[in-house]
């Protein structure tokens, strides 16, 4: 073993052509350093395997300590088969952080081939997976991530800069760190959710510095490493947010347009008032309306007014 890899390998060759080989993969510990140059991307096994097909073959796999490119992940579970066509994944788990990923996928076609991937990642709090890969904006969340991703080549060939696909995310009981100090002053001009939050007992957020959020839902189309999405939503005691924008996975910025609501106790109680609310505030029954851009990298954005505040409802 080297120091990169520590583990026990079994591989049984086929009976017969119709019988696929075994291959069983033990392992206590296995570091796998990120690319020094765009050269050196192109891996080695690729070119060992020469593509997708081959053989029939039955991987299975376990390692107990994955450091990929510096990420740490625990109990990697992958259970995978080779034909003519291509490799099938049947399972790929782990632990990352805390949380729990559960995907199944592919890698087939000629030459490199393309791989694909679909599942979902499930966490009591996302934000240290967040903050490893540089994203420092969520103290806290339970989270539920869906969605199928495809890059070409083989699996470990993964880049941000290819990916396509669709994500669905769903964010809830959370506290985001900074938002800007034109947002953060709308969360203290609004007394009316302290006397809200004391009435449900939910003192959380009332605490720290950052706005608490009970959802933070949105669905990203992914072109070329750039995931764009049109319903963002976030809703908390203190304000409702609505985003339309960009997330760049592969220089890690972000570009969004925020049409932000505070005052939502006084929507609660004038806003939907029979016939008085409407009449005032049009039929949406908004108080106030304020818009925002979201722009830099996604660490620490910069949010800046649109516009002064004005009245949502319209007539």
């Amino acid at each position: 073993a080297s120091p990169g890899l520590v583990g026990v390998l079994q591989y049984a060759r086929a009976p017969q052509p119709t019988v696929p080989a075994q291959l069983r993969l033990n392992i206590q510990k296995l570091s796998v350093a990120a690319p020094v140059s765009a050269a050196s991307s192109a891996s080695v096994l690729s070119q060992v395997l020469q593509g997708a097909a081959g053989s029939p073959l039955t991987l299975r796999t376990h390692i107990a300590q994955l450091d990929w490119h510096g990420h740490k992940v625990h109990d990697v579970l992958l259970d995978a088969g080779r034909s003519a066509t291509g490799w099938n994944i049947s399972m790929l788990k782990g632990d990352w952080a805390g949380s729990q990923w559960d995907f199944k996928g592919s890698w087939q076609g000629a030459g490199a081939g393309q791989s694909t991937f679909q599942g979902n990642i499930r966490s009591n709090n996302i934000a240290p997976v967040l903050q490893d890969i540089g994203m420092d904006t969520l103290d806290y969340g339970r989270a539920d991530y869906a969605g199928k991703l495809s890059w070409p080549g083989a699996p470990w060939d993964f880049s941000a800069a290819h990916l396509s696909g669709n994500i669905q995310s769903k964010l809830w009981n959370g506290r985001l760190r900074k938002l800007g100090t034109d947002i953060s002053w709308l969360i203290f001009l609004n007394p009316t959710t302290l006397f809200e939050d004391v009435l449900t007992f939910d003192y959380r957020p009332l605490f720290g510095g950052g706005l608490f959020f009970s959802k933070l839902f949105a669905d990203f189309q992914v072109h070329d490493g750039v995931a764009h999405t049109r319903n963002l939503l976030l809703e908390s005691s203190a304000l409702e947010m609505k985003g339309i924008g960009a997330v760049d996975l592969t220089h890690r910025t972000v570009s969004m347009g925020l049409q932000v609501y505070p005052l939502q106790s006084f929507d609660l109680l004038l806003g939907h008032f029979p016939i008085l609310g409407p009449a005032i505030f049009g039929k949406s029954g908004r108080v106030l309306e304020w818009r925002y851009q979201v722009d830099g990298p996604w660490a620490h954005p910069v949010v800046r007014p649109v516009h002064a505040p004005a009245k949502a409802g319209g007539s």
